[in-house]
C-alpha cells in the first residue's frame, strides 16, 4: 500500500505548481534552529509544521517532515504535500515517507480533513490517499468530492471510491457518468466496474442516456463488468442505427460477456456498414467460440477492410472445427497483415505457429 501511495505522491510532485508559502519570519524563532527531537517528544505538531519552513537548514525541514510522519495530526497533511516541492531532495524524500507512513497506518481522518483544503493538488492527493487506505469512513467525503470545482479532484475521488468498492457509492458514481469532463466520466465508469454486480443496473440505465458519450462509455463498462444481465440492453445498443461507435462498443462488450444469445446479432454485425463495427463483431464471435459463426467469418476473410479480414482470421483461429484450407488460402494474400493473421490462426488450430 505504501509503495503505491508513494507513486501517487510522486505524481503530485510533478503536477503541483506552487510551494507551501514560507512563514519562517513570522512563526519561527530567530535565535536558533528548532529542536525537532524535543518537539517530537512533546508531540508538538504545530511547531513541527512551522519547522517545515525553516529555510536556513534543509536538515531541519527534513527531520521535521519525518517527525510529522510519526505524529497523528490532520493539520500535517497539507504542509507535507506542499513539502514535496521543497528545493532539497532530502526534504522531499522525507515528506514522501511521512505521507506514505500516514497512509499505511490506515487512519483516514487527516486525509478526509485535507479534502477541505483550498489547494487543488492537496485535495487531489488526499482523495488518492483515501483510495489507498480503503476505509469506508471516507465514502461520504469522497462522494462530496465528486462535485469538487476541480476536475482532477473529481476524477481522483471517483477512482478512490472504486478502490474502496462500496455499493453505497453507486448512485453518485452513476451521476458522475454524465460529468462534462471525459476523465471524470471514465473514472466513474471504471469505479462502477470495480464495485461489481451492484453497479449493473446503473450502467444499463446509462445505455439509455440522452448523451451519446455516456451511452458509449456505459457499453464498454458493461463489457468489463461481464454481467450477463446486461446482454439484452447491449443487444438493443448493437441495433442502434444512429451511432456506429455505440454499436462497436456494444459488440466489444458482448464478446467480453460471452453470452450465446448475442450470436445472431453479432453475425448481422459482420455486415454492418461501419468497418469498426464489423471488426468488433468478428472479434466478439471469436471470443464466444460458437461453430455457427464459421461460415460468416470465412466470408469476412474477403472483407474490404484489412482490420476486418485480420479479425475474422483471428476469430476462426479460436474456434475448433476444421477450417485450415479456408484460412490457408490467405497465406498468399496481398495484405501482409492478413497473411500474418491467417498464419497465426493456423498456428492456433494446429497447436503451433504456422510460419
Amino acid at each position: 500500500m505504501a509503495n503505491s501511495f508513494l507513486a501517487t505522491i510522486q505524481l503530485v510532485q510533478r503536477t503541483m505548481v506552487q510551494a507551501w508559502p514560507s512563514k519562517e519570519k513570522q512563526l519561527l524563532p530567530s535565535f536558533g534552529p528548532p529542536n525537532i527531537e524535543k518537539l517530537l517528544a512533546e508531540g508538538d505538531a504545530a511547531s513541527l509544521i512551522r519547522s517545515l519552513d525553516y529555510r536556513r537548514d534543509p536538515r531541519v525541514r527534513r527531520d521535521a517532515a519525518r517527525a510529522l510522519g510519526q505524529v497523528d495530526d490532520a493539520a500535517a497533511v497539507e504542509p507535507l504535500i506542499a513539502a514535496l516541492m521543497d528545493d532539497n531532495w532530502s526534504v522531499r524524500q522525507a515528506a514522501e515517507w511521512a505521507l506514505g507512513r500516514m497512509c499505511e497506518a490506515g487512519a483516514p481522518g487527516p486525509f478526509i480533513a485535507a479534502l477541505e483544503s483550498t489547494g487543488d493538488d492537496v485535495r487531489k492527493a488526499a482523495a488518492q490517499a483515501l483510495g489507498q487506505i480503503g476505509d469506508a469512513g471516507a465514502i461520504g467525503p469522497l462522494i462530496a468530492a465528486l462535485k469538487d470545482e476541480n476536475w482532477d479532484v473529481q476524477e481522483a475521488a471517483a477512482k478512490a471510491l472504486g478502490q474502496i468498492g462500496d455499493p453505497g457509492a453507486v448512485e453518485s458514481l452513476g451521476a458522475a457518468l454524465c460529468d462534462p469532463d471525459l476523465g471524470v466520466r471514465e473514472a466513474a465508469a471504471d469505479a462502477l466496474v470495480r464495485i461489481g454486480s451492484a453497479a449493473c443496473e446503473t450502467l444499463v440505465a446509462a445505455l439509455a442516456d440522452q448523451n451519446w458519450d455516456v451511452r458509449r462509455t456505459a457499453a464498454l463498462a458493461l463489457g468489463n463488468l461481464g454481467d450477463a444481465r446486461a446482454t439484452e440492453s447491449l443487444l438493443a445498443a448493437l441495433r442502434d442505427g444512429n451511432d456506429s461507435w455505440l454499436r462497436r462498443n456494444a459488440a466489444v462488450a458482448l464478446g467480453r460477456i460471452g453470452d450465446a444469445r448475442a450470436l445472431p446479432y453479432l453475425l448481422l454485425g459482420l455486415n454492418d456498414e461501419n468497418a469498426q463495427v464489423r471488426e468488433a463483431a468478428a472479434q466478439a464471435l471469436g471470443a464466444i467460440g460458437d461453430p455457427g459463426a464459421i461460415g460468416p467469418l470465412k466470408a469476412g476473410l474477403t472483407d474490404t477492410s484489412e482490420t476486418v479480414r485480420e479479425s475474422a482470421a483471428q476469430a476462426l483461429g479460436r474456434i475448433e472445427p476444421p477450417r485450415a484450407e479456408s484460412i490457408g488460402v490467405h497465406l498468399k494474400d496481398g495484405d501482409w497483415n492478413l497473411r500474418e493473421a491467417s498464419a497465426t490462426a493456423l498456428g492456433q488450430l494446429n497447436g503451433k505457429q504456422a510460419f
